[in-house]
């Protein structure tokens, strides 16, 4: 029987899932979804073929319908949902980020411990080929000692190209306020390359030292650019380069690690490993992948083997970490232990 799944949350990041939803309906199938807004629920559940729809997720969770439910709600709801599901002993995937403070991430633990379900963070770009290509090669000694990892994720947001009258009048969302957002551009897209950070350097953060910028949304309160430098408890260093002010010229999703027996790098789709000693790099290029409905997938794939998702609440819990001992760095211009 496929897997029974609820929607919390149907705004746009919602209709991404659905396409990893709507590609596994052997596996799956989405038979309820929840929004505060009447249209935005209907939107999803036609785009699911028909779905019931509830406004108050609390209702889709005691109604007994699902098994499991797929998170896509403003960043300062997360807890709450998650909280709410595990105690009603849903299994759980939910969007980045896992929530905005650490005491909400132990609330999280609690609830989902105490009820043993399970618990997947949507960190949908530990999935792109060049990634997951990656870490197998430094999983198996490739680079020797990792020295460096650097990861990025950078584009002029469309927010940026909006006239002086456009920004007063529809240039805020949830987005632009730290309440609801926890942050600025860090916590939310910058969000990508901490995880794809940590995923790849196979290490414990143990110290941070920031800097953040409002290069062009000046209309939103927190920053649109940051950069964020690590050391591992392996002593590796990290970098984290991440901006809706520019584009980076070696793509979006840029990756690098160096070793001390050479050094890899990646885009979205090719991958390029450089060993001392040879002329030569050697060079993989991948077919693109629709990184979201690969997660979704593994969610469903690891509920029916009883398997723990490839991220879940200690890689989740990290990336939070990092982040806010990044903004700690920020305001007191120091270096922030982990």
């Amino acid at each position: 029987m496929p897997l029974r799944v609820g929607i919390i949350g149907c705004g746009s990041i919602s209709h991404a899932h659905v396409r990893g939803w709507n590609a596994i309906p052997n596996k799956a199938r989405v038979v309820a979804v929840a929004d505060v807004s009447e249209r935005s629920a209907e939107t999803v559940s036609g785009l699911v073929g028909g779905a019931r729809i509830f406004k108050d997720y609390r209702d889709l969770l005691a109604s007994g319908e699902v098994d499991a439910v797929d998170v896509c709600l403003p960043h300062h709801l997360h807890r709450d949902a998650i909280v709410a599901a595990a105690r009603a002993g849903k299994n759980v995937m939910c969007e980045k980020p896992l929530c905005l403070t650490l005491a909400e991430a132990e609330e999280i633990r609690q609830a989902v411990e105490s009820s043993g379900v399970t618990f997947m963070s949507a960190h949908n770009q530990v999935f792109l080929p060049t990634v997951a290509a990656a870490k197998e090669l430094l999983q198996d000694g490739l680079l020797g000692q990792i020295y460096k990892v650097y990861s990025s994720d950078c584009f002029v947001h469309p927010q940026t190209r909006l006239s002086e009258e456009e920004k007063r009048t529809v240039g805020r969302t949830w987005r632009s306020s730290k309440e609801t957002m926890g942050g600025g551009e860090l916590i939310d897209t910058g969000y990508h390359p901490t995880y794809r950070l940590l995923y790849l350097a196979g290490s414990e953060p143990v110290e941070v030292v920031a800097q953040t910028a409002r290069f062009r949304l000046h209309h939103w309160e927190e920053e649109d650019t940051a950069e964020v430098m690590l050391r591992f408890a392996s002593g590796a260093f990290g970098q984290i380069l991440s901006s809706w002010a520019m584009p980076n010229p070696l793509g979006p999703y840029y990756f690098c690690v160096l070793g001390e027996r050479g050094q890899l790098y990646a885009t979205a789709d090719t991958l390029s490993v450089e060993l001392n000693g040879l002329a030569e790099p050697a060079r993989r290029q991948f077919e693109g992948v629709d990184t979201f409905a690969a997660e979704v997938e593994h969610f469903a794939d690891v509920l029916a083997a009883g398997k723990r998702p490839v991220q879940s609440l200690p890689e989740a819990t990290n990336v939070l970490k990092v982040i806010l001992a990044a903004y700690r760095s920020v305001e007191e211009m120091r270096v922030v232990a982990v």
